[in-house]
């Protein structure tokens, strides 16, 4: 959630990607399975375009809308960190369901993991707010 209150439009939402596919790695190595940066970019970035368009869009405003001095500075550190934690949570939470159940990440299939990501974030948006 740190990475969301980066005062530099646009290196938040950078540094937030970094973080998740630092997740991906770290949760591949726990659980043995190999790991490819292509593939975790594909998986990450295909999950995060998932959580809709209103959703992608916000994070977006809000990265942009610290270039605003003043409110748009307390408005986008206010509100990027829960958007960026509770995607990031998700992720994890998807990912470990997987590789428990001997998925790997050339495994993963990205309709099935589109379908419930949303649901995770969204249960993940609960228990951070």
């Amino acid at each position: 959630m740190g990475a969301g209150v980066i005062p530099v439009p646009g290196a938040d939402m950078v540094a937030i990607v970094g973080l998740q596919l630092k997740v991906l790695a770290s949760l591949a190595e726990l659980y043995g399975v190999a790991f490819t940066l292509a593939q975790a970019r594909l998986i990450v970035t295909s999950l995060i375009a998932a959580v809709g368009s209103t959703i992608l869009a916000r994070s977006m405003f809000l990265s942009l809308a610290k270039a605003i001095p003043g409110i748009g500075s307390i408005l986008g550190a206010a509100s990027l960190p829960l958007a960026g934690g509770a995607i990031t949570h998700a992720l994890g939470h998807l990912a470990i369901d997987h590789f428990e159940a001997g998925g790997t990440l050339g495994s993963f299939n990205l309709d099935v993991g589109r379908r419930s990501f949303g649901q995770k974030v969204a249960e993940a948006k609960a228990k951070l707010a």
